[in-house]
């Protein structure tokens, strides 16, 4: 008998719900930095603690996240696919913040992304103590 993996669509779900919390959190950071200054009114004040506090929600999401896809999967297949942030950050910082954009940079973000795919292409994904389902 061939066995294979079952992966339920909510891990997947809980996998990218995980890659969007940590580049929305990226996200606010610049938010933040953009918005802070020495002199500020009430309303920027009241902006300011508003972005803190969503940027601050985004890491309690994202370990809430982590606790969940942890449980379901080896270490070694979900910190690469955490790794294709620094190509969607990359995308975000040139169509929002209008950065640089670099030829030599889409180079390394391709060889980043060959490199996720490489190692999560194993069929070893799953933690030892996960269900796995047999065909037969």
């Amino acid at each position: 008998m061939i066995s294979k993996f079952h992966i339920r669509s909510g891990s997947f779900v809980a996998v990218f719900g995980l890659m969007a919390c940590n580049l929305l959190s990226v996200v606010m950071a610049k938010v933040v930095a953009e918005h802070f200054s020495t002199v500020i009114s009430f309303l920027a004040t009241f902006l300011l603690l508003l972005y803190v506090g969503i940027w601050g929600m985004t890491y309690l999401i994202r370990l809430v996240l982590w606790l969940i896809v942890g449980k379901r999967y080896q270490l070694s297949f979900i910190y690469p696919i955490m790794e294709l942030n620094y190509f969607f950050s990359y995308l975000i910082g040139i169509l929002c913040w209008k950065e640089n954009f670099s030829w030599q940079q889409i180079v390394g973000l391709s060889l980043i992304c060959l490199g996720v795919l490489a190692i999560t292409s194993s069929p070893h994904r799953l933690s030892s103590g996960t269900e796995v389902r047999e065909n037969g």
